[in-house]
């Protein structure tokens, strides 16, 4: 498993150049940490009480479906 400065060091150096200005690398750092903020958060709410596992589960189905279609995306150029 990894943690996030893992998942984003990897991201990073697979996709920003090196010869990137520091605002771009600083502003792509912000928009993979709050990306991971925003799941956590997310999967927060999953282990509240008024959330049932079937809505928690349709929830973990929805945001994989959703993820993988913009990774497909941004493979195929669109995004």
């Amino acid at each position: 498993m990894q943690t996030v400065k893992q998942a984003w060091d990897s991201f990073a150096q697979a996709v920003i150049p090196p010869d990137a200005p520091e605002v771009q690398y600083a502003e792509c750092r912000r928009a993979f940490y709050a990306g991971a903020w925003a799941v956590l958060q997310g999967c927060a709410l999953l282990g509240e009480p008024d959330v049932s596992e079937d809505a928690g589960v349709l929830w973990l189905s929805a945001t994989e479906a959703e993820l993988n279609v913009f990774a497909e995306d941004v493979k195929a150029g669109r995004a």
